[in-house]
C-alpha cells in the first residue's frame, strides 16, 4: 500500500473511532431519558445515598421486599424506587452484630440483585452506639422492622441520657397528627409509629411518656416526659412502609 493511501486509510480510521464513539454517547443520553430514575431519587443522590465508605462493611438482610444494609454509623434501606438512609448522628463507630445470616460486602452497592444472596432480617445489635445506649432491629410481622433503643441510666455515669440519640434521614420528616414520624417520598411514604417507652420497676412495666422531637427538615430525636432516674429505659418505634 503507497504511503498516500495509508494516510487515507488512517485518516478514515480515526473519523470511524470519532464518530462511533458520538453515536455512543448519544445512546447513553437517550437510554437515560427514556429510563429516567425512579421518582423520589435524582441520579446524584441515588448513587451518593447507596455508596458505602471504605471502612464501613455492610450487613444487608431481606425483609418485605426490599434490603436493609447496617453500616457502623446507620442503616440503609433500598426498593426498587426508593432509598432511605438513616446515620446515627455523634455516634460511636460500632459495627452491627447479627444474630444470623445477612451477607457483607465493603464498598458495597444497595441493589436488590444482592438480595438473592441476603437472608432474611432476623436481629441486628448495635452496642454503645452513644454512650450507654445500643440499638436492636429485629423483623416484624407486620411492619418492615422494629427498632428498640436501650438507654442505660446509670447513678455513675451523667453522660448517658436519651437526649444523646439523633438520627438524620436523606428525605425531609414530619409529624402526622397521630405523631407519628413521616418520611416523604414522591409516591409515598415510609412511616415510624410514635414511641413507646417504659422502664422495669420491681418487675413491672412502668410507662414512661415519649414523643419523637424534630430537630431540623432531616434531623429527629425524642423527649421524654417524667421516669426514675437510674433505671434503664427501653424505646420502641416500628418502621412501615406505605408506598
Amino acid at each position: 500500500m503507497s504511503s498516500r493511501n495509508k494516510k487515507i486509510f488512517s485518516s478514515r480510521g480515526l473519523w470511524f473511532i470519532v464518530a462511533g464513539f458520538f453515536v455512543f454517547t448519544l445512546a447513553i443520553v437517550a437510554f437515560a431519558n427514556f429510563y429516567p430514575v425512579p421518582s423520589g431519587l435524582s441520579t446524584v443522590s441515588a448513587i451518593k445515598d447507596a455508596a458505602v465508605p471504605s471502612q464501613n462493611s455492610l450487613l444487608q438482610f431481606t425483609s418485605q421486599g426490599t434490603v436493609i444494609g447496617f453500616q457502623n454509623t446507620g442503616i440503609i434501606v433500598a426498593s426498587p424506587t426508593h432509598m432511605l438512609r438513616v446515620d446515627f448522628v455523634n455516634s460511636n463507630s460500632v459495627a452491627p452484630e447479627s444474630a444470623g445470616g445477612g451477607s457483607a460486602a465493603p464498598e458495597s452497592l444497595m441493589t436488590l440483585p444482592n438480595s438473592e444472596k441476603a437472608a432474611p432480617l432476623t436481629k441486628v445489635t448495635y452496642r454503645n452506639v452513644w454512650n450507654g445506649i445500643d440499638i436492636t432491629y429485629e423483623a416484624s410481622k407486620d411492619s418492615l422492622m422494629k427498632s428498640t433503643y436501650f438507654v442505660n441510666l446509670k447513678e455513675s455515669d451523667k453522660s448517658i441520657s436519651s437526649n444523646n440519640i439523633i438520627l438524620k434521614y436523606n428525605r425531609p420528616l414530619s409529624l402526622d397528627k397521630n405523631k407519628n414520624l413521616v418520611i416523604k417520598y414522591d409516591l409515598g411514604t415510609i412511616t415510624e409509629s410514635a414511641p413507646l417507652a417504659w422502664q422495669i420497676i420491681n418487675d413491672k412495666k412502668v410507662p414512661v411518656p415519649i414523643s419523637f422531637l424534630i430537630k431540623s427538615q432531616y434531623e429527629v430525636g425524642f423527649t421524654l416526659g417524667k421516669y426514675t432516674p437510674n433505671i434503664p429505659i427501653i424505646i420502641d418505634p416500628i418502621y412501615k412502609r406505605v408506598f
